[in-house]
C-alpha cells in the first residue's frame, strides 16, 4: 500500500470515527418551564469535538448523525414535542436548548453547540456556527427590536447570535444543512406554549387618580411573564397586541368592568387612565434589565416598574379590550404614548386622523396632571410622532372585546 493511501485513509478514519455511542440508549426527563419534558436520551454518545471548527468536520460530523439512531429518534421526539406544545420559532430553539444541556450538563461548550446546530437544520432553521476560536451559534431571523442578543450580519442575511458572546471579528461556516427557515420576532410567533402546568402569583394596586382610592387584586401567571422574559425582543407594533393570559385576564377584567368603567366613555377612559399610571412605578429598562426591554402588558402588571412603551402598551390593550374605541400608538424619537379618539370634548393636545378627533394620553406621567386626557409631556410639544400602530374596530374583527355588561 502506497504511502498516499495511507495518509489517505488515516484522514477518513479519524472524521469517520468521532462518533461513537457507549451504551443503550435510555429517557431522559427535564423540566420546559413548569411541565416536564421526556425525550429519548443522546447522553450515551461520544462526540469528540476537535480544537478547532470547520466546514469538513461539519460535513462529516452531519453526516454521520444523520445515520445515527438514537440522533434520528431524539430529532423527532423534540419534533413531536414542539407540535404538541405548539412551540413557534424561539420556543423550539429553548426545547432544543434545554435538551442537549440536559443530557450533556458537564460537556464543553462546542459539543453543545454543534448537538444544537444539527438539531436546528434539522427543524428547517438556518442555523450556522462562527469558526473562529470564540464558537459561537447563530440562527438567520428578521429584524429584531429591543434584544438582549447580539446580532452579525452575514452574507447580506441577519443572523441572531444565541451564545450572546460578542462578536467583532468572525467567520461563520457557508456549510449548510438545507435549513430555509429563519427566526421569526412577531405576534405570531410570541404565543405561549401550550403548557399543562403554571405559577399563578397575586398583585395589588391602590388607584389613586381617580380622586378617589380604589384597591384592585388580580392574578399574574408566572411562567407567562418568565416566557416573555426569555424572548428576545419585540417591536413596538407587535408589542400593542399582546393579550393577558387567560388566568390573569379572567381576574382582572371583570374588577376593572365593575371598578373603572361608566356610561361616560371620557370618565372611564380617564380612570383606565389612572389605573395605567398608578400600577407601577417609572424605571427605564436599562436600570431594570441592563438592555432596552419592551414589555407585554402582562409583565407591566406583574413588575414594580417599567417605562413610556409598557405603560403605553398596557393602557392601549385596556382601552381596546374594556371599551373597544379606536387607538393609535405614538412613537416619538425618546418616548412613546396613545391616543384615543373621542368624538366630545376640547383638548390640550389631539389630532386629526381619518375623519376621527384622536386624544393624546399619557400613561407614565404621575404628579400634577394625573390622568388628565390630552396632556403630553412639555418636551414634545414640537415633536411630530409616528403611528406605530393603530386599531379601527370598523375594520378589526378579531372579537378582542371583553363584555362589561
Amino acid at each position: 500500500m502506497s504511502k498516499y493511501l495511507k495518509c489517505f485513509l488515516i484522514i477518513n478514519l479519524s472524521l469517520s470515527f468521532v462518533l461513537t455511542t457507549k451504551t443503550e440508549a435510555t429517557n431522559i426527563l427535564f423540566n420546559f418551564y413548569c411541565d416536564k419534558i421526556d425525550i429519548t436520551s443522546i447522553e450515551n454518545i461520544n462526540l469528540k469535538s476537535p480544537r478547532n471548527i470547520d466546514e469538513k468536520y461539519l460535513l462529516s460530523i452531519s453526516n454521520q448523525l444523520n445515520q445515527n439512531a438514537e440522533i434520528q429518534n431524539a430529532s423527532k421526539d423534540l419534533d413531536s414535542v414542539a407540535k404538541k406544545l405548539d412551540l413557534s420559532n424561539w420556543f423550539r430553539y429553548k426545547l432544543i436548548n434545554l435538551y442537549v444541556k440536559q443530557c450533556f450538563p458537564k460537556a464543553n461548550e462546542k459539543k453543545s453547540l454543534v448537538f444544537q446546530w444539527y438539531f436546528l437544520n434539522k427543524q428547517g432553521f438556518d442555523a450556522r456556527l462562527n469558526l473562529d476560536k470564540k464558537t459561537t451559534l447563530l440562527v438567520q431571523m428578521e429584524k429584531i427590536t429591543g434584544s438582549k442578543y447580539n446580532c452579525v450580519d452575514v452574507d447580506g442575511k441577519r443572523f441572531l447570535n444565541l451564545t450572546n458572546q460578542v462578536l467583532t471579528e468572525y467567520t461563520v461556516s457557508r456549510f449548510s444543512m438545507n435549513g430555509k427557515k429563519s427566526m421569526l420576532f412577531k405576534i405570531s410567533d410570541l404565543k405561549p406554549p401550550k403548557l399543562t402546568n403554571h405559577i399563578l402569583t397575586e398583585r395589588k394596586v391602590v388607584v389613586k387618580s381617580t380622586g378617589d382610592s380604589i384597591e384592585i387584586k388580580y392574578i399574574i401567571n408566572k411562567t407567562i411573564v418568565e416566557i416573555y422574559n426569555d424572548y428576545p425582543g419585540l417591536g413596538y407594533h407587535y408589542l400593542f397586541n399582546v393579550k393577558l393570559s387567560e388566568q390573569c385576564a379572567s381576574s382582572i377584567l371583570p374588577l376593572l368592568c365593575s371598578k373603572l368603567i361608566t356610561k361616560d366613555t371620557i370618565e372611564s377612559v380617564r380612570r383606565i387612565l389612572a389605573f395605567t399610571q398608578d400600577v407601577a412605578g417609572y424605571e427605564e429598562d436599562e436600570t431594570a434589565f441592563g438592555h432596552e426591554k419592551p414589555m407585554t402588558p402582562e409583565e407591566t402588571l406583574f413588575y414594580l416598574k417599567s417605562d413610556c412603551e409598557d405603560k403605553a402598551a398596557l393602557f392601549y390593550y385596556l382601552v381596546k379590550t374594556l371599551y373597544g374605541l379606536p387607538l393609535t400608538g405614538l412613537k416619538y424619537p425618546d418616548h412613546v404614548n396613545v391616543a384615543v379618539a373621542l368624538k366630545q370634548g376640547s383638548y390640550q393636545n389631539s389630532f386629526k386622523y381619518k375623519d376621527r378627533n384622536y386624544v393624546v394620553c399619557e400613561p407614565t406621567i404621575i404628579g400634577q396632571h394625573e390622568a388628565s386626557l390630552g396632556f403630553s409631556n412639555f418636551y414634545l410639544e414640537n415633536k411630530k410622532p409616528k403611528i406605530e400602530v393603530e386599531y379601527d374596530p370598523d375594520l378589526d374583527k378579531s372579537n378582542f372585546i371583553y363584555d362589561c355588561k
